[in-house]
């Protein structure tokens, strides 16, 4: 018998290579950092480790270059008890790389050279038919090819094994993998561009909770969409809320998104409840924002259950 929730994550694993600076410069513009530092990252690896320190019992399958970068990321995600024997060693790709600027307000700009992460495709799909077995829920990402996640998902789907997908960072066509997941957790951006409906310029809960419909409209079956600082907005069959957020004191949002997804599948793998679930994530990605870096940001599950114990509840029906 399992004593932990086993999650799988198939996705990206990069090393971020950061910047901290008084602005984000803006385009010709040269600005002057404040230090750097290199940080293992990646949408999957952050995920995979946000799961495993909240309690979960994590398989990561991706791919990384025979080089340095990969073997500090196996190693750092070894460290977290995650399982990467379902992460192949690419002889011929470099792992992949991300170049990010984080101002003083914790916003960022990242360029990224995905690397090995984008020759993903036969051999992983071979290791995660081992991966899933007695899985209770797989997460996938943008960082790998779209065909490659719609093969994921058909596995997934044979398996009977429920999937939540973070389209980020967004690429077009990619909305084809909409009706193939079960949870779809876009921010406002992503999903704007998902459903080709801008309302950034008013982006209030009313504004978000339309741009769930739409996602509904177009195959969605649970979206549910971060707002950064105002929490998350989703639909429950035909019933929209907002889990409003906890407070914190931003100070690098490099990761929020991966915690709060991170943090949700792990609920959802424990049973809980889709608004007890994204709550779970929501104090997970809240935490994560309030620190430095991606993967060493990632919450412990401690911390989340005292904040659980001992905040109001903030989950809203409309």
């Amino acid at each position: 018998m399992k004593s932990k929730p086993i999650v799988v994550v198939v996705g990206s694993l990069n090393m971020d290579l950061v910047i901290e600076a008084e602005s984000l410069p803006t385009k010709g513009q040269t600005v002057q950092g404040d230090g750097f530092r290199t940080t293992p990252g990646g949408k999957g690896a952050n995920q995979a480790v946000a799961a495993a320190r909240l309690g979960a019992d994590v398989r990561m399958v991706g791919r990384v270059g025979d080089d340095i970068h990969g073997r500090e990321l196996l190693a750092s995600l070894t460290n977290d008890a995650i399982d990467v024997s379902g992460v192949s060693i690419d002889p011929r790709s470099p792992t992949g790389v991300a170049l990010i600027t984080v101002d003083k307000f914790g916003d960022n700009t990242i360029v990224a050279d995905y690397g090995a992460n984008t020759f993903c495709g036969g051999n992983e799909l071979k290791l995660l038919k081992e991966a899933i077995v007695d899985a209770d829920i797989l997460l996938i990402q943008n960082e790998v090819p779209s065909g490659f996640n719609e093969s994921v998902c058909a596995l997934a789907e044979s398996e009977s094994l429920p999937v939540i997908w973070d389209p980020a960072p967004y690429k077009r066509g990619c909305d084809s993998l909409i009706p193939l997941v079960n949870i779809l957790t876009p921010n406002v951006g992503e999903a704007e561009l998902l459903t080709d409906l801008p309302i950034s310029q008013s982006s209030n809960v009313e504004n978000v909770y339309s741009l769930c419909e739409e996602l509904l409209l177009n195959g969605a079956s649970t979206p549910i969409i971060t707002m950064g600082d105002q929490g998350a907005a989703y639909y429950s069959g035909m019933q929209a809320y907002h889990c409003k957020p906890i407070e914190v004191t931003q100070v690098d949002s490099v990761s929020a998104g991966d915690a709060f997804t991170g943090g949700l599948a792990v609920a959802m793998a424990e049973g809980l409840d889709i608004h007890a679930s994204v709550r779970f994530g929501s104090i997970a990605g809240a935490l994560a924002a309030s620190r430095l870096g991606s993967q060493q940001s990632m919450a412990y599950r401690s911390e989340v259950d005292n904040i659980l114990a001992n905040g109001p509840s903030s989950q809203n029906g409309l």
